[in-house]
């Protein structure tokens, strides 16, 4: 589509139904400025019909109609280029939709041997502020969700609903996902929620890992764990340095061997007991079928050991 230049015969004939008065100079004169501007081609809202995303092309239609002096028409669709902010090896890239919204955008002048080398290039025609020269710049506009409450002063890259979001501010990142898991980083903590509960809380301080039945907390005074249910430790090995203690009955279903003394200590002093359903071997002798010698047989016993 290209520029009209109107005639002396056209714009008297312009004239001629202007709604000015004949004897209205100003009025007149500002008429002939509307009928020419309106032959060039500025700034217009526009809806999408079809996005090629590889090709970055974008067929779309004006949304507002042409004015006749009989009727007002509809644009025909056009395929345009699509605005996709970019830079330093980076670029910002939308999956439009079909009825997206936006803004049909028109250039001074020819840009198509522009489009075709990226360079400083010539106006291939002396076609102005047409249409043939434009590209579509995408706009939600209004239909959007916004929580004032905890992205007022953010900056934020969501969807539509505010389900699925990343939002930043000067305080900390907040991500959001659209099962209501949450992280949030910030100059004290990074925190991890799920179903609106805490589940892993990083602060300067001290680690938290909590689940419905278990928390782990790592600080200064150690590591602790907290457990409604069993908790297991599976590995090939396993290694433990330093003082263990247990509060409880300690199980051992295989082999246990000890490097080095055992010492069994009651409440007050020496008087813990073992017991074992099979032998107990010390120095080579064992407990249940050792003999003493040097003693006469008989139906006595021999003393208490010494």
């Amino acid at each position: 589509m290209s520029v009209e230049v109107l005639s002396s015969n056209e714009v008297i004939a312009d004239l001629y139904y202007a709604p000015a008065s004949e004897e209205s100079s100003a009025l007149a004169i500002d008429y002939v400025v509307s009928q020419i501007l309106n032959k060039y081609r500025w700034t217009t809202p526009a809806i999408v019909k079809e996005y090629d995303r590889e090709k970055n092309v974008v067929t779309i239609q004006p949304a507002i109609k042409e004015a006749t002096t009989e009727e007002s028409i509809e644009v025909c669709e056009m395929d345009v280029p699509c605005v996709v902010i970019g830079g330093g090896g980076w670029v910002t890239s939308y999956p439009l939709q079909k009825n997206n919204t936006g803004w049909l955008l028109t250039n001074d002048k020819d840009i198509s041997l522009f489009l075709q080398s990226k360079k400083i290039s010539e106006p291939n025609t002396y076609r102005r502020h047409d249409w043939a020269d434009s590209v579509f710049l995408p706009d939600i506009i209004s239909d959007f969700t916004y929580d004032k409450k905890e992205d007022e002063k953010a900056v934020v890259f969501q969807n539509i609903k505010g389900e699925i979001k990343a939002a930043i501010d000067d305080e900390s990142l907040r991500i959001k996902f659209k099962d209501k898991t949450k992280i949030k980083v910030d100059k004290q903590s990074i925190e991890l929620q799920t179903e609106e509960k805490t589940d892993i809380l990083i602060e300067q301080k001290a680690i938290t890992i909590k689940t419905e039945k278990a928390t782990i907390i790592i600080n200064a005074d150690g590591v602790s764990i907290k457990a409604d249910q069993d908790i297991k430790a599976e590995a090939q090995k396993i290694n433990i340095k330093g003082e263990v203690t247990i509060d409880g009955t300690l199980k051992v279903t295989k082999d246990a061997t000890f490097d080095s003394n055992v010492s069994i200590s009651g409440s007050e002093s020496v008087s813990g007991s073992i017991d074992a359903s099979g032998d107990v071997t010390g120095s080579g002798i064992s407990l249940s079928s050792h003999v003493h010698g040097g003693v006469q047989g008989g139906s006595g016993t021999t003393g208490g050991p010494q």
